[in-house]
């Protein structure tokens, strides 16, 4: 069977402790895709932890950055 590459991120989502991060680094393997923990992307993008920026800025602004950076 032939390979086909299409240029597109798969992005999983689901509640805390669900299994996102174990399905994603196989997935990741089996299609060949680079694999990105969501949550480490965006703490190393902000320089700061998730836990301080929902703190201090709100869960809104946190999600909003978080659509920000899953559209990169």
């Amino acid at each position: 069977m032939e390979n086909i590459k299409i240029n597109r991120n798969i992005v999983l989502i689901g509640m805390p402790a669900s299994g996102k991060s174990t399905i994603g680094k196989l997935l990741s393997k089996k299609i060949s895709y680079e694999y990105y923990d969501a949550d480490k992307y965006l703490e190393r993008k902000e320089k700061v932890k998730i836990s301080t920026l929902f703190s201090e800025k709100g869960e809104e602004y946190f999600r909003n950055l978080e659509t920000k950076y899953l559209r990169e």
